[in-house]
């Protein structure tokens, strides 16, 4: 018969099997997702082992939110490789323009 305190150790590590399961899944879900709006396998699987090099309780902290730039430029839309690659071509152009505030 185990003592309590092995039982308790049993259930421990059970439930932290149960997070490292879920936690696999949702990052395997996040990579498909990742890849099924057109993001390449290699960046894909760059910033899942950087993700998994860190401890989770590193990953779990809330970081302080900078102060917003009033200067900041958002551009928002549709994740496209091309529009990247076209934008990220041409960004020393755009930052030249001075109708553009940067």
């Amino acid at each position: 018969m185990e003592s309590k305190s092995e039982c308790d150790l049993v259930q421990q590590a059970s439930g932290q099997e149960l997070v490292k399961d879920t936690a696999e899944r949702n990052a395997q879900d996040m990579s498909q997702g990742f890849e099924s709006r057109g993001y390449k396998q290699d960046i894909i699987s760059t910033a899942d082992n950087e993700a998994k090099s860190l401890p989770r309780e590193q990953l779990l902290v809330q970081k302080q939110k900078e102060e917003p730039n009033s200067y900041q430029l958002y551009f928002v839309t549709q994740y496209s490789s091309e529009a990247n690659r076209i934008i990220k071509g041409n960004w020393d152009i755009l930052k030249s323009d001075s109708s553009l505030q940067f």
